[in-house]
C-alpha cells in the first residue's frame, strides 16, 4: 500500500469521521498466525463477519505452491449484490483462479471479484471459488482479515439515456416500455432505476419492481434488473415493460436516477477521514467508519504513520499508559496535548526553530508553531542561545532590534584528515557579528574546488572559504595544524594568506598572524571574510623573488642601476614637477627585482633624496619627496649622481651603471662630466623638456653611450618614458606570431599567476587548449581589439624583515588558457559559469569503502585485504530476503546501514563486511521494528534503541528524528540544511518519502539516477523512483552549473542520486500532502 498522510491528520484526532452511507464494508480479524510454516492440506479456517462468513480451506499443498477453496456465505438479512472480497496475501501470489476473477493486486493485497453469473448472493446462500498460489521460504500466508466490499453508486446522467413508448391503451389501462441505453465506455454493473410516473404500475416484466411510493398524485418507482441481465455493457441497451392504470395517457416518466453496484474498491478512499485509506485499514484491522478504532483519542492515521503505534490497541507498549498520554517525541508534552495544540507529536520541534515544543510552552513561553515568535528574524532557538528574549524584539531596550545587535560568537569546522596533506585539522572563528553565527556563517573547505587557491605555492593544508550573511565587526580566524603533517615546513615559517578576489591578489599576513606552537594554532584578526589559508611563508616569498625577465638587450649586463636625476628648479613648479614625478614613478614600475634605483634632485644645489634601492615602494617615496623651487645647476646634479657610483658605500652587484636626467635646459656641454662618467662606465640618458640647449644634452648622452629624448611639455613625459625604459633596461619583444594579443616572449617564457604558478601558452595558437576561447579572452574576459596583454604589478611586504618584494603577474579574469576544463569539473571553459571554481562538490562520504561495503561474492573470506577480489554491495539490499523484509523492510535496511557504518566510523577499514553478518543483524533488528505496511521513523528509532540496549551500547549514540509534513518549501529547506549539517560530519541520514497517490498525473516520485563511471555530471536513468521508500543518504552532490542538489543514497545495495528539490514539488502536486521523515544518528563524542 502507498504511504501517505492527509493534511488534516493532526487536527482530525479530536473529530468524529463522517460516514459514507453508500459504502457497506464489513471486516473480521483472524486469530490464526500469519505466515505459518505449519500449514498442511485440509487446514480450514472460518472467518465470521457481521453479515457474511468465509470458509478458507487448504485443499492441497506441495513444494512452492498450494490450492485453496473459498466459500463465501451470506449470513445477513438482505442480498449481497455484486460481491467482491478484499484480503492480504502478503508475499504469496495467486497464479490461477476459478469461479472468480482478480480485480486488483496491490503489493499482495488482492481484490477478488465475482464472475458475473455468481455476482449476487441471496440470504443463507453461498458462492465458492478457488485458486492456486505460490509461496517462498516455506511461508504460506494466511489472510489476516477479509473485507466484503459492495458500493451502490449513482450512474452519472451523461453515461446513459432513457426512452419511453406506449404500446397499447384501452379499458382504463396502458402497456408501455422503458429502454435504457449505456452510452459510456464502461459496463454498468448490477443496475437499478428510479423514476417518477403519474400512472400506477401494477405489473412489470423484464425487471423487478422493488418499491413504489405515492406522493402528490404521482408514484416514485424503484426498479432492479431481473437477475439474468444484471449488467449493461458499453453502448448496449435494455428494454423492460409494464402495465399501468391509465389516469393520464399523456403522462411521461421523469426524474430518472440510475444506480449500480461497483465492487472495485477505491484505494484512496478514506471513509472516516483518519488518514488511512480504506484498503490500508484492512491491513491494520482498523474500522473504516471510525477514525479512532481503539478509542485512545488519537486517530488511526496518526498512530500508524507518525507515532508508529498499533491503532487497535489503546496501550501499544503495554506499560499501563495510554498511547494518548505517552510522550512519543520526548519533548515533555503528551501526544494528546500536542494534538489538541496543533503540534506534531512525532517531532519534538514542530516549527524547527531549535527549541523543542515542551521548552517553548513550559519554559520560554514562545509559540511552538512559529519559528520566530517576536518577528525580529531570529529563530527562537537562536535567541535563547544568544541570550536574547525570544518574545521581545529589542531585549535590552537600546533601540536596536536583537537581529542587528553585535554578539561575540564562536563556530568551528573540522577538516578531513585526508584533505590535501592533512596538516590543517580545524578552523575556528571567534567573531563579533549580528544574527546567529551557526545559522548565517559557513566555514567551507574549498580544496579542489577553488582552483587558484588550491594550487597556491607553499599551501599548507586546505584553503578555507568563509561566508557570512550577518554584519561583521571583527573576527579572529584560527587554524589548528598538526605539526607532524607539516613535512619540511617549520612551524616558525607558517603564515596566513588572504585572497583578494576583487583584484585577483593573494595578501600574506606574516607578522600580523599570531603563532602559538604550544596549541599548534595560527590566527589572524580581520573585519572581512573571503578565502583564507595557511602557507609556508619562505616558499611564498621565494616564488615572488624569482621574477621572469622579459626584456632583451645585447649587453652582457642584463640588469641596471639607475640614478634618477630630476630638475627641481622654479621653472618646474606646479604641474611640471607633478608630471615629471609621475613619469619617474612609471619608470620605477617597469624596473625588475634586480634593478636598483636612486634619486637625486637639483636646483642651484644638488641633493641625494634616496640611495640605491630595489623596493619600488621605497623608491616612489623618495621620488614623491621632491619639491620644485630655486635656481638651476644641471652640472651639480650630474656630479652628485656620478658620486653615488664612486663613493665607498656603493655596492657593485654587477649591474650596468646609468643616469636618467630630466631637465628643461639651462646648461652648457661639460667635458669634465662626460670624462668622469666614461671613466666609471656610466651611461647618461637625457630627456629635455622644450628645445633649450638641445645639442648639449644630446652630445652628453651620445658621448657616454646613453640616449637622448625630447618632449615639448612635461605632460608628454609618460609617453616617451616607455622608450627610455627600453633603452635603459632592454626592450620587450612585441612579436605576436598568432596575433592573439599576447607577446610571444610571454607565451614562451611563461606567465606568473596570482597564486605563484607559472603557465606557458602556445605562441602559434590563439587558442592554446582548444576550448573555443582565445588565450587573450581567458585572461581578460574581453575580445582582443588591439590592446596587448600586459602584466600587473604588486608589492609583497615582509613586515618581519621589512623586505619589499616587487612582482609582476598576469591576473586570471576567467580561466586557464592551457586547459580546456580549468577546474576539472567536466564542463568546458567555454560553457562553464565559473571555470576556476569547480561546479560539482560532494559533501559527506566520498569513498564507497568508508560506507557499508558488503561482500556479496560467492566466497566470504574476509582476511584478504585485496578489495578487487570482492563483488561489493553499497549498503544492504532487501532483495536478499523474501517475505516482509523484501516487501516492506526498506526502513530496517536503512537502519542496519547506519548501525554498520557507525560501528567503525573513523576506523581503518581492513576488509568489507560479510553478507552473512549483515543479514543476521537485520534479522535481529527486525525483531524490534514491527513491519505492517512498512516501518515509520518512530518505530525505527525505538527499534534501534532496543537493539543498543540489548548490547549495552545505547550510551554510545545520539539519535534524533524529524518527522516533517511537506507543508511548505520552508520546511523542505530546513530539512535539507539539517541533512547537510550531519553529512558534513560524515553521519549518514535515513530518509523516507510517502507513496504516490493513484489517479494523479504524476505516476512516480523523483527518479533515482546512477552516475556514469568517472563522472559527477553524467547520469543514467534507473527506472527506480523515490516514493514509498526509505533510503540511506550518504552525501549531497551539488552542481552550481545547473543549480541542483542531489542526494547520494544507498538503496537496494547500490548507489543512486535523487534531486532533492524534486521531492517537494512531487508532494505539492498531489491532492494529499505526504509524510517525509528523517532519522539522524551520531556517535557521542565521548565514544
Amino acid at each position: 500500500m502507498k504511504k501517505k498522510l492527509l493534511c488534516t491528520l493532526l487536527t482530525l484526532c479530536m473529530l468524529v469521521g463522517t460516514l459514507a452511507d453508500n459504502y457497506h464494508f464489513n471486516f473480521v480479524k483472524a486469530d490464526e498466525i500469519q505466515n505459518s510454516t505449519n500449514v498442511k492440506t485440509g487446514d480450514t479456517i472460518k472467518y465470521d463477519g457481521d453479515s457474511f462468513q468465509v470458509i478458507y480451506e487448504i485443499t492441497s499443498l506441495w513444494n512452492g505452491a498450494y490450492n485453496v477453496s473459498v466459500t463465501l456465505k451470506n449470513t445477513g438479512t438482505s442480498t449481497i449484490h455484486n460481491w467482491a472480497l478484499l484480503y492480504d496475501m502478503e508475499t504469496n501470489n495467486i497464479t490461477n483462479i476459478w469461479n472468480a476473477t482478480i480485480a486488483n493486486n496491490e503489493n499482495g493485497l488482492y481484490l477478488i471479484n465475482n464472475n458475473n453469473w455468481n455476482m449476487d448472493i441471496a440470504v443463507n446462500s453461498s458462492v465458492q471459488f478457488g485458486y492456486t498460489a505460490s509461496y517462498t521460504d516455506n511461508l504460506v500466508s494466511l489472510p489476516k482479515t477479509f473485507k466484503l466490499t459492495t458500493c451502490e453508486t449513482e450512474v452519472p446522467k451523461n453515461n446513459y439515456e432513457t426512452s419511453f413508448a406506449i404500446t397499447s391503451t384501452g379499458g382504463g389501462q396502458l402497456t408501455a416500455n422503458i429502454t435504457i441505453k449505456n452510452i459510456s465506455s464502461k459496463t454498468i454493473t448490477d443496475w437499478s432505476l428510479k423514476f417518477t410516473y403519474k400512472n400506477k404500475i401494477y405489473n412489470m416484466w423484464g425487471a423487478s419492481l422493488e418499491e413504489q411510493e405515492q406522493k402528490d398524485n404521482e408514484y416514485i418507482y424503484q426498479v432492479r434488473n431481473p437477475g439474468w441481465t444484471q449488467n449493461l455493457d458499453a453502448n448496449s441497451e435494455y428494454t423492460f415493460g409494464f402495465q399501468a392504470k391509465s389516469v393520464d395517457e399523456a403522462a411521461i416518466p421523469y426524474n430518472f436516477e440510475m444506480k449500480c453496484y461497483d465492487n472495485s474498491i477505491i484505494y484512496d478512499t478514506d471513509t472516516d477521514g483518519d488518514g488511512l485509506d480504506d484498503a490500508t485499514e484492512l491491513i491494520y484491522g482498523t474500522d473504516i467508519n471510525n477514525p479512532d478504532t481503539d478509542g485512545d483519542s488519537l486517530n488511526d492515521g496518526l498512530e500508524v504513520y507518525i507515532l508508529g503505534y498499533d491503532p487497535t490497541n489503546i496501550d501499544t507498549d503495554g506499560n499501563g499508559i495510554s498511547d494518548a498520554y505517552e510522550d512519543t517525541d520526548e519533548d515533555g508534552l503528551t501526544n494528546i496535548y500536542e494534538v489538541s495544540a496543533g503540534l506534531n507529536p512525532g517531532e519534538n520541534d514542530t516549527d524547527s526553530d531549535g527549541l523543542n515544543d515542551g521548552e517553548e510552552i513550559n519554559t520560554y513561553k514562545t509559540n511552538p508553531l512559529l519559528d520566530d515568535t517576536d518577528g525580529d528574524t531570529l529563530l527562537d532557538g537562536s535567541e535563547i542561545a544568544l541570550k536574547f528574549n525570544p518574545c521581545k524584539k529589542d531585549t535590552n531596550n537600546n533601540g536596536i532590534t536583537d537581529d542587528k545587535e553585535f554578539v561575540q560568537q564562536k563556530i568551528s569546522e573540522n577538516i578531513n584528515e585526508n584533505a590535501n596533506d592533512g596538516a590543517i585539522t580545524n578552523v575556528t572563528l571567534k567573531m563579533n557579528v549580528t544574527g546567529d553565527a551557526t545559522e548565517n556563517t559557513e566555514i567551507e573547505n574549498v580544496f579542489g574546488e577553488d582552483i587558484l587557491s588550491s594550487n597556491v605555492e607553499g599551501l599548507i593544508g586546505v584553503p578555507i572559504n568563509i561566508n557570512c550573511t550577518g554584519k561583521l565587526d571583527k573576527a579572529t580566524i584560527t587554524f589548528n595544524y598538526n605539526p607532524e603533517k607539516l613535512g619540511n615546513t617549520s612551524e616558525d615559517d607558517l603564515a596566513i594568506l588572504w585572497y583578494d578576489e576583487k583584484n585577483d591578489n593573494y595578501v600574506i599576513y606574516d607578522k600580523e598572524a599570531v603563532l602559538d606552537k604550544t596549541t599548534h594554532t595560527i590566527s589572524y584578526t580581520t573585519n572581512h571574510f573571503s578565502t583564507y589559508m595557511v602557507v609556508n611563508k619562505k616558499t611564498w616569498y621565494a616564488v615572488w623573488r624569482n621574477e621572469i625577465n622579459y626584456r632583451t638587450t645585447n649587453r652582457k649586463k642584463k640588469f641596471v642601476d639607475v640614478v634618477l636625476t630630476i630638475d627641481a628648479s622654479g621653472s618646474m613648479k606646479g604641474s611640471e614637477i607633478v608630471n615629471a614625478k609621475k613619469a619617474l614613478n612609471e619608470f620605477t614600475d617597469a624596473k625588475r627585482n634586480k634593478d636598483r634605483l636612486s634619486v637625486v634632485k637639483f636646483t642651484g644645489e644638488a641633493d641625494i633624496i634616496g640611495k640605491f634601492k630595489k623596493s619600488k615602494t621605497k623608491i616612489k617615496k623618495d621620488i614623491n619627496k621632491i619639491k620644485a623651487g630655486g635656481k638651476t645647476d644641471v652640472d651639480k646634479g650630474l656630479k652628485k649622481a656620478i658620486k653615488l657610483y664612486t663613493e665607498k658605500e656603493y655596492k657593485n652587484v654587477g649591474n650596468k651603471k646609468d643616469i636618467l636626467l630630466i631637465c628643461d635646459g639651462d646648461l652648457e656641454y661639460n667635458q669634465e662630466i662626460v670624462n668622469l662618467a666614461k671613466k666609471n662606465k656610466i651611461s647618461i640618458y637625457t630627456i629635455l623638456i622644450g628645445k633649450k640647449n638641445k645639442s648639449a644634452l644630446k652630445k652628453i648622452s651620445t658621448k657616454t653611450g646613453g640616449a637622448f629624448k625630447n618632449v615639448e611639455k612635461t605632460s608628454d613625459l609618460s609617453n616617451i618614458m616607455f622608450k627610455m625604459e627600453d633603452n635603459i633596461m632592454g626592450a620587450i619583444d612585441k612579436t605576436d606570431s598568432d596575433k592573439d594579443g599576447i607577446f610571444d616572449v610571454y607565451e614562451e617564457k611563461g606567465m606568473f599567476c596570482s597564486n605563484g604558478k607559472i603557465i606557458k601558452t602556445n605562441k602559434n595558437k590563439k587558442d592554446s587548449d582548444g576550448d573555443g576561447l582565445s588565450d587573450y579572452y581567458e585572461f581578460t574576459c574581453i575580445k582582443y581589439i588591439g590592446t596587448p596583454l600586459m602584466p600587473g604589478n604588486k608589492t609583497i611586504y615582509n613586515k618581519r624583515t621589512k623586505e619589499y618584494i616587487d612582482a609582476s603577474y598576469f591576473p586570471f579574469v576567467r580561466s586557464n588558457p592551457t586547459k580546456k576544463d580549468s577546474d576539472n569539473d567536466e564542463y568546458n571553459d567555454k560553457i562553464d559559469k565559473k571555470p576556476l571554481h569547480k561546479a560539482t562538490k560532494l559533501i559527506g562520504i566520498k569513498n564507497d569503502r568508508e560506507f557499508v561495503p558488503i561482500n556479496i561474492s560467492l566466497g566470504e573470506t574476509l582476511w584478504n585485504e585485496n578489495w578487487n577480489n570482492f563483488d561489493l554491495s553499497y549498503g544492504g539490499d532487501q532483495g536478499w530476503w523474501s517475505g516482509k523484509i523484501n516487501n516492506e523492510g526498506w526502513g530496517i535496511i536503512a537502519a542496519a546501514n547506519i548501525l554498520f557504518y557507525q560501528s567503525r566510523k573513523g576506523k581503518k577499514i581492513s576488509a568489507p563486511f560479510s553478507k552473512t553478518t549483515y543479514k543476521k543483524t537485520v534479522d535481529e533488528l527486525s525483531n524490534n521494528i514491527p513491519l505492517l505496511n512498512g516501518a515509520v521513523a518512530l518505530t525505527i528509532k525505538r527499534g534501534l534503541k532496543a537493539y543498543w540496549r540489548i548490547r549495552k551500547t545505547e550510551k554510545l549514540y545520539n539519535i534524533d528524528i524529524d518527522v516533517m509534513l511537506f507543508s511548505s518549501e520552508k520546511k523542505s529547506n530546513q530539512l535539507f540544511k539539517k541533512i547537510k549539517t550531519n553529512l558534513k560530519k560524515k553521519n549518514p541520514v535515513i530518509l523516507s518519502v510517502g507513496g504516490n497517490i493513484r489517479g494523479n498525473k504524476t505516476k512516480h516520485g523523483p527518479e533515482m539516477f546512477k552516475l556514469e563511471k568517472n563522472s559527477l555530471i553524467k547520469f543514467e536513468g534507473s527506472r527506480q523512483y523515490f516514493d514509498e521508500h526509505y533510503v540511506t543518504i550518504t552525501g549531497i552532490l551539488t552542481n552550481e552549473q545547473d543549480n541542483t542538489y542531489r542526494l547520494q543514497v544507498s538503496s537496494w545495495g547500490e548507489k543512486y542520486y535523487i534531486k532533492y528539490h524534486d521531492i517537494y514539488p512531487f508532494v505539492k502536486n498531489h491532492s494529499l500532502p505526504m509524510m517525509c521523515d528523517a532519522i539522524f544518528v551520531a556517535k557521542n563524542k565521548s565514544s
